[in-house]
């Protein structure tokens, strides 16, 4: 990942960025991700009337995360919906309340997720952890039915009330 004075740096090159505006609203957009970055610099470049605040993540760079996405174990891929449903950052308790699955059996997915940059765990936890980009949770939030979708919400609405009653 690129660090924000990068990403204004590369920005700046590209176009007239003199109050670094437009440099952190693509470091906003792309989290530091090189490719995000470029796609990003390269709609402002070329496109009319594209403000900083309008930007969005053309098309062709969500397909290669969906891709990526889908090349994911089936099961580890339901376990990131899950995920995505509760939120960019998640407790391994809370997921496993929704899932209604033990926490050690959630680990191989995890494992799994962490090993393909999917999820990076939080540093200050052992049982934290978070998508490495809102564009990954945000491609599997999106494919998840409506109906699907609700009944996930309803589990978390579930899973954090029953958490905030036990006091964590």
């Amino acid at each position: 990942r690129l660090r924000a004075d990068d990403v204004a740096t590369y920005v700046s090159a590209l176009l007239d960025d003199h109050d670094g505006h437009i440099g952190r609203a693509v470091f906003a957009k792309s989290e530091g991700n090189p490719f995000f970055m470029t796609e990003l610099a390269r709609q402002l470049r070329d496109g009319e009337r594209v403000s900083a605040e309008s930007l969005v993540v053309p098309s062709t760079a969500l397909d290669l995360v969906r891709q990526g996405v889908a090349r994911l174990h089936p099961e580890t891929r339901d376990v990131l919906t899950a995920a995505a449903v509760i939120g960019r950052s998640f407790e391994l308790r809370v997921l496993s309340a929704v899932i209604e699955c033990e926490p050690s059996a959630l680990m191989a997915s995890i494992d799994d997720a962490l090993a393909a940059e999917v999820l990076v765990a939080a540093p200050d936890s052992s049982s934290a952890f978070a998508f490495g980009h809102q564009l990954l949770r945000d491609v599997l939030y999106d494919a998840l039915q409506p109906r699907e979708r609700r009944q996930l919400h309803l589990r978390v609405k579930e899973a954090l009330g029953l958490r905030a009653k036990q006091g964590d």
